[in-house]
């Protein structure tokens, strides 16, 4: 009975400790790369690229090779985007390009970067009806900054 109860503790506590690590644990790899994922977010792997989503924002993160901004924004305007503006910013050194769309109720930002010699490009969806995040509250930012 002794053995019993301390089988049953044993196997209570590893999966109590299994469950605190998924949570502990915020830094994903993905390809030759890691970044952090910001807190709330859902990940999950989609054809070559990573896609994380919440009740507000989905992101997504393709590393690889890219075409030029300019052709990436003719392909999104022949897709159905509707272009609102674009802008070149720094983050952490690194130059960014980050063109805004509006497309079926959504607020759609693509930012184009290379990082570490690596090619990156994040998107990021949120409701038209909601602000867009400031450069200190946007997820996208945040994981540019993260990748590693």
């Amino acid at each position: 009975m002794k053995f019993k109860s301390i089988f049953l503790v044993g196997i209570i506590l590893l999966a109590l400790l299994s469950v605190s690590a998924i949570y502990a644990d915020d830094t994903i790899v993905y390809g030759k790369s890691s970044f952090i994922i910001p807190e709330g977010y859902t990940l999950m792997e989609k054809d070559n690229q990573m896609v994380m989503y919440n009740e507000d924002n989905v992101i997504s993160i393709f590393e690889g090779s890219i075409k030029n901004p300019a052709k990436a924004k003719e392909n999104r305007i022949k897709n159905g985007y509707n272009f609102v503006d674009e802008k070149n910013i720094t983050v952490d050194n690194i130059k960014v390009n980050q063109q805004n769309y509006k497309s079926s109720g959504y607020n759609c930002m693509f930012y184009t970067f290379k990082k570490n010699n690596k090619n990156y490009i994040i998107g990021l969806v949120i409701d038209e009806n909601k602000p867009i995040p400031s450069d200190d509250d946007n997820p996208a930012i945040g994981i540019i900054r993260s990748l590693t």
